[in-house]
Formats: C-alpha cells, structure tokens, sequence
C-alpha cells in the first residue's frame, strides 16, 4: 500500500543543491518472486545538485511478476522534470506529466469530506430492515457502496433522533476527546445535497442524495448545483478511477483531500452528463430488496419470491407505494409450510399473490417453480425450496439480519413456520401476543392433529408428535426468559433489561434473535442454528471500543466492570460487576429473572423515579 510522493518542501525551494532524482520505477504487486506482499517503488537518487532536466519514469504495476523484468528492458521511457513534480499537489512524483494533468481540479468546483462514525455502530447503525420505522428516531445513512452504481450502498439507518438523543449523549460524554467528539457529525456541511459518494477501498461509487453517510465512505458534492450531473458524468464513465490511480494506485483513500486533487473541469463532461442522464439527476428505483430506494415491487425485483414472502408476512418496505396485494398479508405475520388451523400452505398462498404481482408469464402449471432455478434447484419444486433454501437465502440476501425467521421442530415433515420479526418483537406486547400465538395456536393446533393421527395408527405419527412437544417447550422457554433464553441488551441497564420475550425492535435483529438459536432441538437441525432452520452468521462477541465511565455506573451495567466476556456460561450468568472499570463491550451475557426484577425493585425506589 505503497504511494511514491516526495514531502513538502523536499524538493522545493532551498533544497535543489542538495536532492535529485533520476529515475522512478512504479513495480507495482508482485514485484518479488518470493511472493512477499508488497506496492513498491524504486527511486533512483543522489545528493547534489538538483538536475533540471529529464527524469526518467517507468511504470509496470500492472504486469506480472515474469514480465515486470522483461518489460522495465523494452518498453519506452516516459520523462517528466523535477518542477512538475513540485508544482503537483503534496508534490506528488507520478509517473509523466500527462498523469498529473495539470490545471483545474476537484478543488476549484467542489467539496469533499469523511462520513461519519456513529462511536458505537452496534448499537447505533441498522440495516434499515431491522428496525420499525424511519422518521425521528432512525434516519438513512449512506455506506459505501458495494459496486459503482447508481444506486449502492443503502441498506443502513442510524439512530439519529434529530441529533438530540442516545449518540449525542454519547458524544458528550467523550468530549474531551476530540475525535471522537466530533466524529458523529463529519460531513454535516454536505448533508442535504447532491453529489457522489466513493468508498475508501476500491474507488467504488454511487449517487449521493443528501443523507448521512458513513466513515467507510467520502461523499463529494459541487458547489454549483449546475455541476452536479457533470460530476455523476465523470464519476459513472470510469474516469474518476482511473485519475485516481495515476496518484493514488491502490484506490485507498485515507483523506478527502486526494479526491480534491483529481482534474476536473465541469463544462469538460457536460455533453456526457446530457448523453448520459438528460436533464436531471437519475432516480430510477433499485430491483435489489436489500437497498432503501426499492420500491417493494415483486415482478421487477431481483428476488421475487423472496418480496412475495416478505410482503405475505406483512412487511412493507420503506419506499413502496404498492397496495395492491395487501389483501395476501397475513394479519399476525406467521405462515406454516404445512396447511394449520386451517389456512393454506405457504406456497399456495404464494401462488395467489404471484399472480396479482403481474408474474403470470413465470407460473407454468400454477405453481412457482418457474422461479426457482439454480444450481441443485431445478426440478425439486417451490414446496421443496421453500422448506430447505428459502431461509438460507433470506439470511445471504440480507446481510445475515433476516427478518423472516423459519422456525421449524427439526423435521421436513413436521412443524415449520415462516414468521415476520417485525411482529415478533412488535411493541406494546405485540411482540409476545406473536410469540403465544406460534406457540399454542399454530403449534397447538398441528400439535392435537398428531395426537389424532397417533390415536388412529398414522406412520410417523408418535415422531412428528414428540418434536412438536419439544418445540413447544422450546418456545415456552423463549416466552419465560430464563438463561440462556433471555434477551440481553448491552447498551441498557440492568433494570431495562425485558423480562422474558418482552423485546424492543430498535434493539436489532443481532440481540432478538440470540434466545431462538441458544434453543436447542431434541433431534435435528444445524449446530448453532437452535430453532431456526438455518444458522444465521450472527455473533455476540466483543464489540468493537469502550463504553465511557461516567456513562455506566456499576450498579446499573456491572457487565463493564471486569466482566469475564470469554468465560464459560456460568461466569457470563448474572454477572454482578468486578473490582475495576474497563468498559468493555461484550454481548453474550445473561441475567436470570429474579436479578432483573430486583434492579426493577431498587430503580423504582430511588428517589424521583
């Protein structure tokens, strides 16, 4: 991660009589046979006086390491004098003259600047499919995009709350830190404009249109409103990234100040911005389900029966303006793979929105299967899918937060439920009325139609029985909230924590759905997965950062004094604070009832409460 640049005044006035360079070679990765890592430079120098003459530059970056060699032997020598290398910004030592393109840049026409860093993203950023709604509490925040896009790179919120609530109190309290003080608000002169984001790594980008936008990422937006579709124009054609090799060739951006270096002259691209977009900035929605724009459209997304699922659970995405197939939402957000309590399977119910989705062409037979297709997929069938890889998918289609969980008694031919998390962890007791309702209607139902078919003889029966009582058990445990089936809020003091299934959906997907995988199945499943289908890449380890003394007094987080985060279960089990502060971050603790109810007790003591 090498950049060859001479520093400021090296080879700048009063120091010509004492440094010249006569010849700079860009080797580029894979410079050694040894297969030692490395970007380096060879600069050929002496001491004396400064040549004002040609300096000869070579560049093989991009050849192999066979014919690096080969090449530095035939290939024509590229000159560039020593005043041009100090007339560059930060004097940069390029490869010719032509890659400094000397004249107007970045600079003259715009801004650019970091995004920010919320101190705690844990706790404070979301894939906005995580939490309620947007609005006052949870605003968009733009990360860096995945790919250059129009449209990359939004899939998180930030618990924002009008810059008055949890992550302003936060920055407070650190504000003898100044970094970390002011690092909540970076690029807040820029919020509310257009322009075009770029990651840090790769020189990825995409459409800034105004929101908070993360540290993975800079956003550069032009002073003119006029210059805004020229700069889309010279980002979207290529040319952004390729002036931004010639000075910085591993497109890692460390400063805004390298994207204000680049050459750019607005009335240069605006023919291209007119070819490319018209008149206006594009606001063509997304197909990706995954991105805040998309607008909840099944027939036009990338993923289709993955919408179809979403939308018949009852979830509704941000921007969709669609109603037509409400009447195919359930009302309590579950849906059984099996016909139960006498609703249809899920699959037929799918079939019936799929077609109001416009999607008749791709539903040969009146089935689904038209849509499922792939490797392995091809011929089992929509049942088949459903069953086996529609959670999986769920889980990698949306960055392992799922919010359709496939809650199943470990059998294919037993209990499996599709259940929307937005209702399972509803407010004002929804969460639990959810939870009760899979427990003893849906579950209780298939349930007794076990006991019916084992009292008449039915193969199968007396298995598929026992594993619907075990689950139910299961869910019972989740219901009362006993270790390790609680749920624990690290951010929270000890007498906010829920007591049993009592969860807050702006807590997030990575703390709700920890007691449904420390459930265990008596037979069945993947390791790690507990009640769930599938095992979600989901973690509670050690965040990242340390919490702020004066934030957490030992009585209400004694989990930041000293707390033994690695330890085994029983030392991480109602943990009641060590002999010293360190403030760690550590999220795989439990706290049985009784400790949280008398934190409850001695919180509604203290005086003014």
């Amino acid at each position: 991660d090498v950049q060859a640049y001479v520093p400021n005044g090296a080879l700048g006035t009063g120091n010509e009589t004492h440094h010249s360079v006569h010849t700079l070679v860009r080797l580029g990765p894979n410079a050694f046979s040894s297969g030692v890592r490395a970007n380096p430079v060879l600069i050929v120098a002496s001491a004396g006086a400064t040549t004002a003459g040609a300096i000869a530059t070579f560049d093989v970056m991009k050849e192999s390491v066979e014919e690096k060699g080969q090449s530095l032997r035939s290939m024509d020598v590229a000159v560039v004098s020593q005043r041009v290398w100090r007339e560059a910004p930060d004097n940069r030592m390029l490869g010719s003259a032509r890659d400094l393109r000397l004249g107007s840049t970045m600079a003259d026409y715009a801004d650019a600047r970091n995004g920010l860093s919320a101190g705690d993203s844990a706790r404070f950023e979301r894939l906005y499919w995580e939490v309620g709604e947007l609005g006052s509490t949870w605003e968009l925040l733009q990360s860096s995009p995945s790919k250059s896009g129009y449209f990359s790179g939004q899939s998180k919120v930030v618990r924002w709350e009008r810059e008055r609530g949890q992550i302003a109190q936060l920055a407070e309290s650190v504000r003898h830190l100044n970094h970390a003080a002011q690092s909540w608000r970076r690029g807040k002169p820029l919020w509310g404009r257009h322009g075009v984001v770029v990651s840090q790594i790769g020189a990825k980008v995409s459409i800034y249109t105004g929101e908070r936008y993360d540290g993975s990422c800079f956003a550069i937006v032009p002073s003119s409103p006029d210059h805004v579709l020229p700069l889309m124009a010279y980002a979207f054609s290529g040319r952004l990234k390729d002036d931004l090799e010639a000075i910085n060739p591993t497109w890692n951006l460390k400063s805004p100040e390298t994207l204000l270096q680049l050459p750019f002259r607005p009335p240069d691209w605006e023919q291209a911005a007119e070819d490319m977009f018209g008149a206006r900035i594009p606001l063509v929605p997304t197909d990706n389900p995954s991105q805040w724009p998309f607008s909840g459209a099944v027939a036009t997304s990338l993923a289709p029966l993955h919408v179809a699922v979403a939308r018949l659970l009852g979830y509704r995405w941000p921007n969709q303006t669609d109603d037509r197939h409400f009447e195919h939402s359930d009302i309590d957000g579950i849906i059984c793979l099996q016909s139960v309590r006498g609703e249809e399977r899920a699959d037929q119910r799918m079939l019936a929105l799929m077609r109001d989705a416009d999607c008749e062409e791709r539903l040969p037979a009146s089935t689904l299967d038209g849509f499922v297709s792939g490797p392995g997929l091809r011929g089992r069938g929509a049942p088949w899918w459903m069953l086996n890889k529609l959670f999986e998918e769920h889980c990698k289609l949306f960055s392992q937060r799922p919010f359709i969980w496939h809650v199943w008694d470990g059998r294919d031919d037993g209990f499996n439920a599709l259940v929307n998390a937005h209702k399972l962890a509803g407010a004002g007791g929804e969460g639990r009325r959810t939870l009760e309702a899979l427990t003893y209607s849906y579950l209780g139902d298939w349930i007794a139609r076990q006991r019916a078919d084992q009292a008449a003889g039915v193969e199968g029966a007396d298995a598929r029985l026992a594993a619907a009582q075990d689950l139910q058990g299961q869910l019972e445990n989740i219901l009362v909230g006993e270790p390790p089936h609680d749920v624990f809020v690290r951010w929270k003091p000890l007498h906010e924590q829920p007591i049993g299934w009592d969860p807050d959906i702006n807590d997030g997907i990575r703390v709700n759905i920890r007691p449904f995988m420390n459930a265990q199945l008596r037979s069945g499943g993947k390791k790690g997965a507990g009640i769930l289908r599938w095992k979600p890449n989901i973690k509670w380890g050690k965040d990242r950062g340390k919490e702020p003394e004066s934030l957490r007094p030992r009585e209400d987080f004694p989990w930041f004094w000293g707390c033994p985060g690695k330890g085994p279960v029983d030392e991480r089990t109602d943990f009641p604070g060590g002999n010293g502060y360190d403030g760690a971050r550590w999220n795989d603790l439990h706290y049985s009832n009784a400790v949280k109810q008398t934190a409850r007790d001695r919180a509604a003591r203290a005086p003014g409460s």
